[in-house]
């Protein structure tokens, strides 16, 4: 919101990517949508890094033991189109946004007026934010979903949705507090209030058309030859359920498969960040080439149970192997060729998991990490401070900050100190505030005991204790499959230079005989064609990787699966 108030909560960025963009505690995913994302600086194309190394003979694949067929789903119809990219004040996702469960009955006249997609802007003092809103009529009653493309929150639940006297009041639960909005309709808009943890603003939306685009999912769905099955799946990781899709292709089985590794934060099974559903893309593509494809909605998140934030990176490696279970009894899956890809910080679990399991055929890493968290922390803040122009005074201070959380983290000691000093910056910048800005925030003490209270939960959930601490460099020095690693030149979430480096040391200690490693020079995080590679440039930019990025994943991995 201010800029030394988001330094001064810089500490908790980490890798999202999939569907989480990094944002101060005031707005993790799924929670806040007061406050516009930050904004992280350049990150140039790493020097000294060879564009490829030569990729060497695979070896041998792992056998596994014959699978047992189980039971699939009915096929369904193929992905639903993606709608075209717009503007970042109204971006647009999928026009098939799935509802919830109807939360009121709908009268036969009267509601019917805000069915539809709306989209629109949040606006509390100077910061917008975009957002959209979906309504249907679903068995009778009246069900609104939430799209906020920026946070990555895509087809949420609102509830307590009501329609009267031409008014429409709904609400989203988080652990930031309870978002309300309610406004008059006028026309083919809605305008009114918005209040949150003490914030309060106006929004206004507007009705959108309900056509969709041509998407890069959809683009190529009229290649004759190329269809293929989507089976909704459910398969159990300890004490979870996880749901998902698995796509396979027409031709006669068994076919080789791979396993999406979603990165930081609850992630669906598309990892829809800013409107773009990167895994959906990747899927659509591999397994119109020959490829089986399972992803699955994260912990707590779509139909899949549990909470996400409770889980270390040794609890997503077992969903992981859970899911390749799932693939294993699969009767038109090969045992003997899934592999895993993964994107961020699934990059750095499917490297754990390979060395869990003899049933993990080769690996795609797309930007995942080669250093330790907390050295990705570390040079996040130093993005996000440079990119804020921050001066002197308080690049220090958001260093001593972090630095003092950290000490925590490792000690167990300091909380308290921690808590008092996230306090007073935060008094401290709401006081330098201009007027306008003030003025949005209704109740400070409120606002500032759920800013803390926040960002605690984040920083000492056992997820982000688990990738502050942990060092993906062992890990991959025990690699002894194929392995793809992809990195973006402007990616400011996983710098390229640092973490490919250190990736290709780690590898060379144990002289993998088949590892191959690109940095695409233009891409960013997302693996988009990018200008800056910042966060907030996601969703301005077309909803498309990189050229060659599809077709380069799909060559190596069926090279290493071709029958013999």
């Amino acid at each position: 919101m201010w800029r030394l108030l988001i330094a001064g909560l810089l500490a908790v960025v980490v890798i999202a990517c999939s569907g989480s963009v990094p944002a101060p505690p005031s707005t993790p995913a799924q929670t806040a949508v007061t406050v516009p994302m930050v904004v992280p600086t350049v990150t140039p194309a790493p020097p000294g890094l060879p564009e490829s190394t030569p990729t060497r003979e695979k070896p041998t694949a792992v056998p596994t033991a014959n699978p047992t067929q189980t039971a699939v789903p009915t096929p369904t119809a193929a992905p639903t189109p993606t709608a075209a990219p717009m503007p970042t004040a109204t971006p647009t996702l999928p026009a098939s946004t799935p509802l919830p469960a109807p939360t009121v009955a709908v009268p036969e006249m009267g509601a019917a007026a805000v069915l539809g997609r709306w989209e629109g802007i949040n606006t509390v003092g100077p910061n917008q934010l975009g957002f959209i809103v979906t309504c249907g009529d679903s068995n009778g009653g009246l069900a609104c979903a939430l799209d906020v493309p920026d946070q990555g929150l895509s087809g949420q639940a609102l509830s307590n949705v009501r329609f009267g006297s031409g008014r429409l009041h709904f609400e989203f639960k988080t652990t930031f507090g309870v978002a309300v909005w309610e406004g008059g309709l006028r026309g083919d808009a809605i305008e009114g209030e918005f209040s949150q943890a003490g914030v309060s603003g106006t929004f206004r939306l507007e009705r959108a058309s309900l056509a969709a685009s041509p998407g890069p999912v959809d683009a190529r769905a009229s290649d004759e030859g190329l269809l293929y099955r989507e089976l909704e799946v459910e398969f159990a990781s300890g004490a979870i359920t996880l749901a998902g899709s698995l796509t396979l292709p027409e031709s006669a089985g068994p076919h080789p498969a791979a396993v999406l590794v979603s990165g930081s934060g609850g992630q669906n099974r598309d990892s829809d960040v800013a409107g773009f559903p990167l895994f959906r893309v990747i899927a659509d593509y591999l397994t119109r080439h020959g490829i089986a494809v399972l992803r699955y909605d994260d912990p707590g998140v779509g139909g899949s149970t549990g909470d996400v934030s409770q889980e270390t990176i040794h609890d997503r490696s077992g969903n992981v192997l859970a899911a390749v279970g799932l693939l294993l009894r699969h009767a038109e899956i090969d045992p003997d060729r899934i592999g895993l890809i993964g994107h961020s910080e699934g990059g750095v679990v499917a490297p754990l998991a390979a060395t869990r399991s003899d049933d993990v055929s080769f690996l795609v890493l797309l930007a995942g990490t080669g250093v330790p968290g907390e050295a990705i922390l570390k040079a996040q803040l130093e993005f996000l401070l440079e990119d804020q122009g921050a001066a002197a005074e308080e690049i220090q201070t958001a260093r001593a900050q972090q630095q003092r959380l950290f000490s925590a983290l490792t000690t167990g000691e300091g909380w308290e100190e921690v808590e008092q000093e996230t306090r007073r910056v935060l008094l401290e910048s709401i006081a330098a505030a201009p007027e306008s800005e003030r003025a949005a925030i209704t109740d400070i003490d409120a606002y500032v005991d759920i800013v803390i209270k926040q960002q605690l939960m984040t920083v000492q959930s056992p997820w982000y204790r688990s990738f502050f601490e942990y060092d993906p460099g062992p890990v991959l020095e025990q690699l002894s499959v194929p392995v793809l690693a992809l990195f973006g030149g402007l990616d400011t979430q996983v710098p390229a230079e640092m973490n490919a480096a250190a990736m290709v040391a780690a590898v060379s200690a144990v002289d993998n005989p088949d590892f191959t490693l690109f940095v695409l020079p233009g891409a960013n995080h997302l693996f988009q064609t990018a200008v800056t590679g910042g966060v907030s440039e996601y969703s301005e930019l077309k909803a498309e990787f990189v050229p060659g990025f599809l077709e380069r994943i799909e060559e190596w991995v069926s090279a290493r699966t071709a029958r013999q």
